[in-house]
């Protein structure tokens, strides 16, 4: 595709639109911000996140830009920015052809009115305030959405189980913590769609463990119909190609095998998800894995995935966790229609 010099930026570029953004955060109180993760939409027929990229000459046709900042506000002290800038043209376009799956996955504006219907439900950060502004750079208009959270410096439960010795107690506290804050946000009548470690923040660790849901760009309100009610069988992932591979939106190795073949989330996809992560709280790894080259191709890598999902069996727990086994076939389970129906059903095995 031939990139449109207008809107082709390099990294000095890419610098002076995230100082575009601190500085109108700074008329919003949110002082000293510091960029902690940039990524961007490039303009292809599939939009990928990709790295910004290191030389200061190459550059890229970029449509979406996005990232995570640190900085202080008046009164909340440190607090968490999560932005987007997007050609004011695509957010139009975004707009009136919105994706059969759900909300654009880098919509701020659904994620800020998830957060205030979850406000008082104790399952998700505190939204403190929304930014919504237009940004003029290279003779264009970019649409410029933040939303500004509560700080918790505990961090994620990736970084969490990463830099903590933890117990075998306190790893079924915290499945019992997470599963509590997903039975929240599915009784408030949503899904999540994107569960997974680093998408989970340590809210409290002492007296009483409290972890809170994050991100929920791909969070959907709960079908009327029966979640179990259209069951699909996955023997069709046996001849399936890279070129008839649907692309779901999520993270791929949590994603549920109906999520690769088209269906969208739903409680069951979440208690996937949470499936994947019992597994990985209890071994440290996950329980499925591909093996990537450098030279395959997005699509290719995505394949390996569903076909992991779809074909290969339930992993087996080492014997300390044996007692649990049960519990993650059915979570783990290659349809709807034979997974664990509800998360109540997974805390009583649990405790």
């Amino acid at each position: 595709m031939r990139k449109n010099a207008e809107h082709a930026l390099n990294k000095a570029g890419i610098t002076q639109l995230v100082g575009q953004v601190h500085a109108v955060a700074e008329q919003y109180h949110c002082h000293s911000a510091r960029a902690q993760r940039i990524s961007y939409d490039i303009a292809s027929p599939i939009a990928v996140n990709v790295a910004v990229a290191d030389s200061e000459q190459s550059s890229i046709n970029v449509q979406r830009l996005q990232g995570l900042s640190f900085a202080q506000h008046r009164p909340f002290g440190e607090v968490v920015l999560k932005w987007q800038l997007c050609l004011a043209q695509q957010t139009v376009i975004k707009q009136q052809y919105p994706t059969v799956q759900g909300p654009n996955p880098s919509c701020l504006l659904h994620e800020s009115a998830m957060l205030q219907r979850l406000k008082g439900q104790s399952c998700s950060p505190a939204l403190l305030q929304t930014i919504e502004e237009t940004v003029v750079f290279l003779k264009h208009d970019w649409q410029l959405t933040v939303i500004v959270i509560s700080y918790y410096p505990l961090g994620s439960l990736k970084n969490y189980s990463q830099h903590n010795e933890l117990t075998n107690s306190r790893k079924v506290a915290l499945l019992l913590a997470l599963a509590q804050s997903i039975l929240t946000l599915h009784q408030a009548g949503w899904t999540h769609g994107d569960l997974k470690p680093s998408n989970i923040l340590i809210a409290t660790e002492q007296p009483d463990l409290q972890l809170l849901l994050n991100d929920f760009a791909l969070a959907m309100p709960i079908p009327t119909l029966s979640p179990i009610a259209s069951s699909i069988t996955v023997s069709s992932m046996s001849t399936a190609n890279s070129t008839a591979l649907i692309l779901p939106k999520g993270t791929p190795a949590y994603l549920a095998p109906e999520c690769w073949q088209g269906q969208g989330t739903s409680i069951q996809s979440d208690i996937y998800a949470f499936g994947i992560m019992l597994f990985e709280i209890l071994t440290g790894t996950k329980p499925y894995q591909i093996a990537c080259a450098d030279t395959d191709t997005q699509e290719e890598r995505l394949h390996q995935w569903a076909v992991a999902h779809c074909q290969q069996p339930v992993p087996k727990l080492p014997a300390s966790w044996q007692q649990y086994q049960p519990l993650l076939d059915g979570m783990l389970a290659k349809t709807k229609a034979k997974r664990c129906a509800e998360i109540v059903e997974i805390i009583r095995v649990i405790e």
